[in-house]
């Protein structure tokens, strides 16, 4: 486990290496840290979050009052940056913060706690996104050889496509854009969850709990289990 924040208590106990302030002439400020190298995200706690897929330096962009970032914690675990609250703190419903986070490549994102997430630049290879808690993602170009996504109870829109997907939606969750077009499909839906895409190929789908399932394109229904008002529709 590495820890990107010190083990020093200094002024706002918040501090990662190297830490660069960013005048923008508020009562708050913006805060770069840069960053080892990693692939995946973790984060929760409300906190709006921009993820930057690009070239260039890794590392975490904050912009919050002083008094805020006494609270927040981050660390590098397994390729994955984990950033959010202190547990035992909760913010109020006026706190303004903002979190942009750079990174080469994104293989890995779980979202929780009515967290909405937006991911720039152009994603590809493999991608896993967990989805907790009615927290979001929203993403505009994704070119993926496998997509996995286990949402329970949040929402994803995502755009672009995908030569293999698996998909998980459960606790009325919402997957829904038909701008993103899937060759091969696994759907396993519960819950009077939603979720509409382009399928090209094959379609695996098991829909339960009055789940609704739409899609458009030339697919061929591999395999087909509906139970308790579920329905597949071809739009």
């Amino acid at each position: 486990m590495k820890f990107l924040f010190p083990r020093i208590i200094i002024a706002c106990f918040l501090l990662l290496t190297s830490c660069a302030r960013i005048n923008t002439g508020r009562t708050d400020g913006t805060f770069f840290y840069p960053l080892e190298s990693f692939t995946g995200v973790k984060v929760g706690d409300d906190v709006f979050t921009r993820i930057y897929v690009q070239e260039g330096e890794p590392g975490i962009e904050i912009t919050c009052d002083q008094n805020i970032r006494n609270h927040l914690y981050g660390k590098i675990l397994n390729g994955v940056l984990h950033f959010g609250v202190k547990r035992g703190v909760v913010l109020g419903a006026s706190v303004d913060m903002e979190v942009r986070i750079y990174t080469e490549s994104l293989c890995y994102l779980e979202v929780a706690d009515n967290t909405p997430v937006g991911i720039h630049g152009d994603v590809s290879g493999n991608l896993e996104i967990k989805l907790t808690g009615h927290s979001s993602v929203r993403c505009n170009s994704i070119d993926l050889d496998t997509l996995i996504m286990d949402a329970v109870g949040g929402g994803a829109v995502l755009k672009g496509k995908a030569r293999k997907a698996v998909i998980n939606c459960s606790s009325g969750a919402s997957v829904k854009d038909f701008t993103l077009s899937i060759e091969d499909l696994i759907i396993r839906m519960s819950g009077a969850s939603r979720a509409e895409f382009t399928v090209n190929n094959t379609i695996n789908a098991d829909l339960r709990g009055g789940s609704t399932f739409t899609y458009r394109g030339d697919a061929y229904i591999q395999s087909e289990k509906l139970s308790g008002g579920s329905v597949l529709n071809k739009e």
